[in-house]
């Protein structure tokens, strides 16, 4: 709703000139419409949501499945009105999205090639709109360990998906004379967030930490019980949101939305909290905590 009634059109920074040709695509579509560009960022952050809904009931990452992964990541998206506009990191929570449901696929396919070349080719495709991405490869590489004996071959599939789009990256640039922006691209900085309004950090570092707490309260009991494909899962997951961390440490702070990208794999294991097979009121006290940390940030939302 606020990303609705604070619609803004968005604009690239210097250093995201592949995020820059997607914004000159869509407003060729949506001319400069903020409208229009919330309603589409609402439903790319919806259709985030039904697909960690779909990885965890696919891959059974939970005891039951449920929506609630939907629910912790709609509600955690809501806790900051940049998180709700249209921007790059947006767009790289679908591709790293998609990359990780390859990555799980690993162990159920029998051609293995494609979903290799998939994640690879994904995750430099966002890395193309954020170079800081780039730490992200490491922990693919980690994670491709859990699920897959070391192979050369494979390893060599995957890079050779990394190398695809820098290809395509590369043509496009020289075609369109601006090769020497290349150095735009490569660029990192030490970020950290910005001072807001103390009683909204304070209240979000607080109930973040609490609901975190239930969840890891809650999943130390149950990961101990899961079979060896799903604890490997899990890991995977942790895996991901560290290599997430590290890129918004190396990013400049004025990007805004930038914490977006941590949300998926946050969301993943904040939804612990609302698996406790021992004492359904934990449950229920996690759920209306999550609504009550929601509303707080609304009422102290920083504008």
């Amino acid at each position: 709703m606020q990303s609705l009634l604070h619609a803004s059109v968005p604009v690239a920074s210097e250093h995201q000139l592949f995020y820059a040709a997607i914004i000159k695509g869509l407003s060729f579509l949506f001319g400069h419409s903020a409208f229009a560009f919330s309603v589409l960022s609402i439903l790319i952050l919806y259709a985030q949501a039904f697909l960690l809904f779909r990885i965890s009931a696919q891959f059974h990452l939970f005891i039951h499945s449920s929506y609630l992964v939907a629910f912790s990541f709609i509600i955690l998206s809501s806790l900051h009105p940049s998180f709700g506009n249209f921007s790059p990191f947006l767009i790289i929570n679908l591709l790293l999205l998609f990359s990780f449901s390859e990555m799980l696929k690993l162990k159920q396919v029998q051609n293995i090639n494609a979903p290799l070349f998939n994640i690879g080719f994904l995750v430099m495709v966002a890395a193309l709109l954020h170079f800081a991405i780039l730490f992200v490869i490491p922990f693919l590489f980690f994670s491709l360990l859990l699920f897959r004996q070391f192979n050369a071959k494979e390893w060599l599939i995957v890079l050779m998906g990394l190398l695809m789009p820098i290809y395509f990256a590369v043509v496009y640039l020289f075609f369109n004379d601006s090769f020497q922006k290349i150095a735009d691209w490569a660029y990192i900085a030490i970020g950290l967030p910005k001072t807001l309004h103390p009683v909204y950090i304070i209240g979000l570092m607080v109930g973040l930490s609490v609901w975190l707490l239930l969840a890891i309260f809650t999943m130390q009991r149950q990961i101990f019980k899961a079979q060896i494909f799903i604890r490997r899962c899990w890991i995977a997951i942790i895996f991901w949101l560290l290599s997430t961390l590290i890129a918004v440490i190396f990013t400049n702070d004025n990007e805004k939305g930038l914490w977006l990208i941590c949300l998926p794999a946050l969301s993943l294991v904040l939804t612990q909290a609302f698996q406790n097979q021992r004492s359904k009121k934990i449950n229920v006290i996690s759920f209306y905590f999550a609504l009550a940390l929601a509303l707080f940030c609304q009422i102290f939302l920083p504008i």
